[in-house]
This record gives structure tokens, C-alpha cells and sequence, in this order.
């Protein structure tokens, strides 16, 4: 397959293209560099620097069997401080990508949208697809918006996309992400603010991530499925698996109260995605290792 895959240089796209070049397939990246960097593309990729805006370029020049939609603003926090700029990048960049399949007939499209951020916080843990969205911040409401455009373009112009809400993703290449930001920091021997403590949330490899996306694909599925453990752990426990038996690591750490605007309780129940043969394979205590030992 020819694919097009946004966000190509970030990190769960870059991981993604290594998938599918190694699968076999032609991948033609977009990503504007503003949080992804060059390092991280493909040498056999066919990568364009290109904001989403101008997405059309791509396709006057391939003839696109899938797109997989990876580019965003992800950070929730910054998403709660400017809610204008979030919107411009995630809503309105989602929509040229969309109007641009739109009109040169491209119908199969995998969104990476979020678990974490959609749901409401008091649903029964895990949560189903069927619980209904309730996002609290911009970026949650933003994902959500391009989950709902997406279910116009398929009644109206016969779309089909397979809409992933992930958990919170780690793993080698992210620069974002509270298990990544502490181990990068504790080993530049930097403090790090740990915002509340009490808050839970769904840790998921990026290498499960990308065997989910690859589980879409060879199964042609439509629809939305959730991607993550199912299993909660707080941030101090979090922390505390992180830290280990550091003791230098342990004074790095600058506990700050909790930011209004984000869940307190996530985890996600993956069973609709499990029916079609994925499971996660990498623990968390494992996940952390691996990266502390990079």
C-alpha cells in the first residue's frame, strides 16, 4: 500500500513509518518539524516538510491507498493555555488533511485520537468505547471534534475510518510525556515537577501502540477502538517505579499541586480491538526499564 502518514518526524509517527516500511509498504511522511524532528524519519521514507494545511501537495503527486492522521498539538496543558492555538493545529489542521482526501477520493483514513483525555472521569474503570466522550480540556474537546468531522465525511462522502483513542503512550523518541520527561531529566540530573500525585492513568508502549495500528490495517477495520492496559497506576506510584532504589533521582523531584483541567482516573478497556488478536506485550515496569537502561 501507498500510505500517507502525518506527524511522520514525532514519535508515535516515526515508529509507526519504521512498522510499515518494514511491512513492505510506501510511506509518504508529512510533518512541519515543529515538534518532530529529522533524526527520527526513515531513510527509505518519502518525507516532506510540510505544515497540514498544505497536505493537498501530497496528493496531487501519490495515489494514496490509506492515510494514518499522527499530526497534532499534544500537550494537554498547553492545550488549557491556549485553547486558540490548539484548536488552529488539531481542528482546523485535521480539516485541510480531510477536505484533501475528500477531493482527490481517498476513503480510508486511522486517526490517532485519545482515550485519556475523551472520557469522563467518572465512567466505570475501564472504559468501554460505548462510554459517552466528556473531554474536560481543549485538546480532548479538539480530538473529539475531528472524531465527530470524521463521522460527517463517512455518511456524506463514504469515508472509512478506524478511530484509535490511546492511552498515554511512552517509549524511546518522545520528548512529551510524564515517564519519559522524568527519565530524561533525572539523567541530566534536573529536578522534575510532579504535579498532584494522586491522579491515575494508562501507560501504554509505543511499540503496542504500532501493532494496534498494524492490527487495523491487516483486518480492514472501521470504527473506534480503545488502545491501552486497562491497569491504573498512580503518579506516585509511577514516580516511585521510575526512581527505583535511586536515592540521587529520588531528591531531583519537586512535588507541585495538581493542574485544574486534567482527569484524575483513566484507564482504558481494549477488549473490542482484543477480539480482533491484539493484546499488549510490554509491561510497564518493563517499558520504564528498557528506557532507563537506553
Amino acid at each position: 500500500m501507498v500510505i500517507c502518514l502525518t506527524g511522520a518526524a514525532g514519535f508515535i509517527g516515526s515508529h509507526i513509518a519504521d512498522e510499515l516500511i518494514e511491512a513492505g509498504h510506501t510511506v509518504v511522511g508529512l510533518d512541519d518539524l515543529s515538534a518532530g524532528k529529522l533524526s527520527n524519519v526513515h531513510k527509505q521514507e518519502a518525507f516532506f516538510q510540510l505544515d497540514l494545511s498544505e497536505a493537498e501537495i501530497l496528493f496531487q503527486r501519490y495515489e494514496f491507498d490509506l492515510v494514518i492522521h499522527c499530526a497534532a498539538q499534544t500537550n494537554v496543558r498547553v492545550s488549557i493555555e491556549e485553547p486558540i492555538y490548539d484548536a488552529m493545529e488539531n481542528i482546523f489542521g485535521s480539516l485541510s488533511l480531510l477536505e484533501a482526501m475528500r477531493k482527490w477520493d481517498v476513503k480510508n483514513i486511522i486517526f490517532i485520537s485519545t482515550g485519556g483525555a475523551i472520557y469522563d472521569a467518572n465512567s466505570k474503570r475501564p472504559i468501554s468505547e460505548s462510554s459517552p466522550p466528556k473531554p474536560l480540556s481543549p485538546y480532548g474537546i479538539a480530538k473529539y471534534s475531528i472524531e465527530n468531522y470524521l463521522r460527517y465525511y463517512e455518511v456524506v462522502h463514504s469515508f472509512k475510518p478506524a478511530i484509535l483513542r490511546l492511552a498515554n503512550v511512552y517509549g524511546a523518541r518522545a520528548t512529551k510525556g510524564i515517564i519519559n520527561i522524568c527519565i530524561n531529566k533525572f539523567k541530566a540530573d534536573e529536578k522534575v515537577d510532579i504535579f498532584g500525585g494522586f491522579q491515575t492513568r494508562d501507560y501504554i508502549h509505543v511499540s503496542d501502540v504500532v501493532s494496534a495500528i498494524q492490527t487495523v490495517i491487516d483486518n480492514n477495520l472501521e470504527g473506534v477502538f480503545n488502545v491501552g492496559t486497562g491497569i491504573e497506576t498512580s503518579l506516585v506510584n509511577l514516580v516511585t517505579t521510575i526512581v527505583g532504589d535511586n536515592k540521587k533521582w529520588a531528591l531531583l523531584l519537586n512535588k507541585q499541586p495538581a493542574i485544574q483541567g486534567e482527569l484524575d482516573y483513566s484507564s482504558l478497556d481494549s477488549r473490542r480491538l482484543q477480539k480482533w488478536g491484539w493484546k499488549h506485550k510490554i509491561s510497564l515496569q518493563e517499558g520504564i526499564k528498557l528506557l532507563r537502561n537506553a
